[in-house]
């Protein structure tokens, strides 16, 4: 999420050619993308659950899939040149991965005993949390290392996909 408020309006506007119109409405996308996607994961995840399946499909397998697609996402954003490939990509790997935070809760809900459920939704909100502090950060230091800011922020956009796609599995 960090990424894509500090960095990806730099990296649209350098690497794409994009005019600040442009990237204005291109970063909105994933949001709208965000308001269909996570209501409709968490009913299918409900759906999932009240017709059978273990909350490890229903909520584990789910989340981490949707997770495991926004890292191939970044990952074939940070190579694709052309705009009606990019796009979509962009609200895919902004968008579909923060079904996490629909379908983690109640599932560490579910693996933590009562008396540590508090503290444990506190620790995986921490970490979270942490994410967005140290991503900024490492992709700045990526996009400076780069011999073309482009070159940094394709890089960085590729590590950070595979991060999130390990993340997912």
């Amino acid at each position: 999420l960090t990424l894509a408020v500090v960095w990806l309006p730099a990296y649209l506007t350098k690497a794409g050619g994009y005019s600040a119109t442009q990237v204005g409405w291109i970063v909105v996308l994933p949001s709208f993308l965000q308001i269909f996607s996570s209501p409709a994961c968490g009913y299918l995840s409900q759906w999932l659950r009240t017709h059978g399946r273990s909350s490890r499909v229903s909520r584990g397998l789910l989340g981490g899939g949707c997770v495991t697609v926004a890292g191939i996402a970044l990952i074939l954003l940070s190579q694709a040149s052309n705009a009606f490939v990019q796009i979509p990509l962009v609200m895919v790997a902004f968008a579909i991965g923060s079904v996490i935070y629909t379908l983690g809760p109640p599932l560490v809900g579910e693996i933590s005993p009562v008396h540590q459920r508090g503290a444990t939704l506190g620790i995986s909100n921490a970490l979270f949390t942490l994410a967005g502090l140290v991503a900024p950060w490492v992709m700045g230091h990526i996009v400076d290392v780069g011999a073309k800011p482009v070159e940094g922020f394709r890089n960085g956009f590729l590590l950070g996909g595979a991060i999130i796609a390990a993340g997912g599995v």
